[in-house]
């Protein structure tokens, strides 16, 4: 039942095979991500901005913020293989987009506070998106 409206897509055609390897592509690549800045995180991640440690491995040393990238891309690629144009769907991912970007600029807000030098040699050296 929950795959309704993929199965929909696919069986009448609704999709094309290469819409859909670029969204499973970027739902991938995007889970992946998001995996991969947990799993650097460890013990130092949390659901609220804190500052435990500067993490400048793993993916970090590519981007800033990878799980909220990881996050932007899987929604992107979910969008994509439903093929969800309904003006809810579009709203929803602006908003989230909108989240997101808040969520790292009071992460990065946070970060700079706490490490002062070192977080903004990092920032000026690892791009929001690589």
């Amino acid at each position: 039942e929950w795959a309704a409206p993929l199965q929909h897509a696919l069986e009448f055609g609704a999709i094309s095979h290469e819409r859909f390897l670029i969204g499973v592509t970027l739902l991938s690549v995007g889970n992946g991500l998001d995996v991969w800045g947990y799993s650097t995180l460890f013990r130092s991640f949390s659901i609220v901005a804190e500052a435990r440690e500067l993490k400048v491995t793993g993916p970090y040393r590519f981007v800033r913020h990878p799980v909220y990238l990881g996050q932007l891309l899987a929604q992107a690629g979910i969008w994509l293989i439903l093929l969800e144009t309904h003006v809810v769907w579009i709203l929803f991912y602006i908003v989230f987009v909108a989240l997101q970007l808040y969520r790292a600029r009071i992460e990065d807000d946070v970060l700079a506070a706490a490490f002062g030098e070192p977080y903004q040699n990092w920032k000026r050296k690892t791009l929001w998106l690589p």
